[in-house]
């Protein structure tokens, strides 16, 4: 438990609050332990014909106070714990996210970024609220268990042995579920993430299914997906229900117990009348104190164990290796005896490529298709680390030795084959790798060479609202945004992925007269099976 809470002390940004917070909990918990004791001087003092009115008085204004203070404490406890368990949990997952940003590229084969959105969220909500009502059960219900049993200590030793003995049988009960918890937590938060991720993805390809009518395999494999998840729920909440069954039973016959011995305390002249009203309280303090307790340490406590093992694994995933060198000016790219091979397969992407690129000439990697043409220019980026042999230089300087993330950054300018439009406005789009200093009218010159006058006329122009789902953009000009985003970066070594496969013959024309022009301040590797951008490049690579 210690490793559990620990990683979500560490993942509280705001420790302050979470004090202020542990604080309020103890309060509440320390009125808790004297609201059943006031209670029972009332009841004794009643018993006493001889308590005049203006001490009864006294004391039930004493009551009063301690349930107003009591109600203050949980008030303002439960606005700081929205916040704190909000951030927490942001914390948590904008920390795995970015880990996962950074593992070397052989993770994201096969990688399903529905299902990694969906475990990220169970595993860092679920800490997040197993952490609070961590600090809730173990401050306030641990005191108050602690409090109530040396209260009674001192209203009766023998109810005090009464109270401790059957808490102990209930924690043991407790105890003894803890591993089929575990397992069934386990599997069960397993199965939700596989399940949500095949429910996102019959609506992601919708179109593909009504397009070629998959309905029924479509929702066999949501079926399959659902009939884990109903088995796997109900086997964890089996496990629960059977638990609270046991524990449920325990304190009922635990509650007749006390009442039994309070009443024979009371006879026996050991004890005042009040004080059963008092222990009657008290155990029941004691009863909700195990059971919060239970959910901290036991069940609750299995599932955030189980969020906690799986954070802890994505963690344990050693981060890509990133070189400490910058580039300097680059004039050539050389590739020596360069090969690409993904662990797992028995043939490689491409193996002994020798090429040298040159400032102010504009190459052509031709080949078939799966001959590995877009995975070399991945390569050049410096993309695909750990699964490229040879060496690949970049200016003076070993690729393996500079810092990819700045060569990308500031070096590199990678154009994809299908275009990236993020939720924004066309602007934002446009300027989005160009650093703070934009020139408007260079943005607009190339948006003209490029042919989008056509969306800058429009009434919105450059405020023009696009999205990823629906961008507001045919795909031609989608790529036309990419090709203007990557050239206003001026990156020295421009490398293009099928950058016309969706523009038309003027398009063509205008991209192929645009590299041309502004080749001689930069490298440019374009792959292409488009006649018209081959015919503009002055040498050509046949992968």
């Amino acid at each position: 438990m210690h490793s559990v809470i620990s990683y979500c002390w560490q993942s509280t940004p705001n420790k302050r609050d979470l004090l202020t917070y542990a604080v309020l909990c103890l309060l509440a918990m320390a009125c808790s332990v004297a609201l059943p004791y006031v209670t029972g001087i009332v009841i004794n003092n009643l018993v006493d014909t001889s308590m005049d009115l203006a001490a009864f008085g006294r004391l039930c204004a004493l009551l009063t106070v301690v349930y107003v203070f009591q109600a203050f404490c949980w008030y303002v406890s439960s606005l700081l714990y929205t916040h704190i368990e909000a951030d927490t949990s942001y914390s948590i997952e904008r920390h795995a996210t970015s880990h996962i940003q950074h593992l070397p590229v052989v993770f994201f084969e096969g990688y399903d970024p529905a299902w990694w959105r969906r475990r990220l969220d169970d595993d860092a909500n679920g800490l997040a609220m197993w952490f609070m009502n961590a600090v809730t059960g173990i401050l306030e219900h641990g005191g108050l268990l602690v409090s109530a049993l040396v209260v009674l200590l001192f209203i009766s030793p023998v109810l005090f042995l009464a109270s401790l003995v059957l808490a102990t049988i209930s924690t043991i009960i407790v105890t003894a579920f803890k591993m089929s918890l575990h397992d069934t937590s386990s599997a069960f938060a397993q199965s939700m993430s596989d399940y949500s991720s095949a429910a996102l993805r019959q609506l992601s390809f919708v179109q593909f299914i009504r397009r070629n009518a998959l309905f029924q395999k479509s929702l066999d494999k949501l079926d399959g997906a659902f009939a884990r998840v109903r088995k796997n729920m109900y086997d964890a909440n089996k496990a629960g229900a059977q638990a609270s069954l046991a524990y449920n039973l325990v304190v009922g016959l635990s509650t007749s117990v006390v009442v039994f011995v309070s009443v024979i305390e009371v006879l026996g002249g050991h004890m005042e009348p009040g004080y059963v009203a008092t222990a009657i309280g008290y155990f029941g303090s004691i009863s909700a104190s195990v059971q919060s307790l239970f959910g901290v340490c036991g069940k609750d406590f299995q599932d955030a164990k189980v969020h906690y093992e799986r954070m802890a694994e994505l963690e344990s995933l050693e981060t890509e290796p990133v070189g400490e060198k910058t580039a300097g000016p680059v004039h050539a790219v050389e590739l020596a005896q360069v090969s690409q091979h993904w662990p797992g397969k028995s043939e490689p992407t491409f193996n002994g490529v020798n090429a040298v690129f040159k400032r102010g000439i504009i190459y052509g990697i031709a080949g078939t298709n799966g001959c590995g043409k877009t995975t070399l220019l991945r390569a050049i980026a410096g993309e695909l680390r750990g699964t490229v042999q040879g060496m690949v230089s970049i200016g003076d300087e070993s690729l393996d030795n500079l810092n990819q993330y700045d060569l990308r950054r500031h070096t590199m300018g990678f154009v994809d084959q299908h275009p990236v439009i993020l939720p924004g406005t066309l602007w934002e789009n446009l300027i989005l790798l160009a650093g703070p200093a934009v020139d408007e009218k260079r943005v607009m010159a190339l948006c003209e060479d490029i042919g989008l006058g056509n969306v800058l006329n429009n009434p919105c122009g450059m405020n023009l609202i696009l999205d990823d789902a629906q961008p507001a953009l045919s795909g031609g000009e989608q790529q036309k945004v990419s090709i203007v985003r990557v050239m206003l970066k001026n990156p020295e070594v421009l490398l293009l992925d099928e950058p016309s496969s969706a523009l038309d013959a003027e398009s063509r024309g205008k991209l192929a007269r645009l590299l041309q022009r502004d080749k001689s301040s930069r490298i440019t590797i374009v792959v292409t099976h488009d006649d018209m951008l081959l015919d503009a490049c002055d040498e050509i690579v046949e992968l």
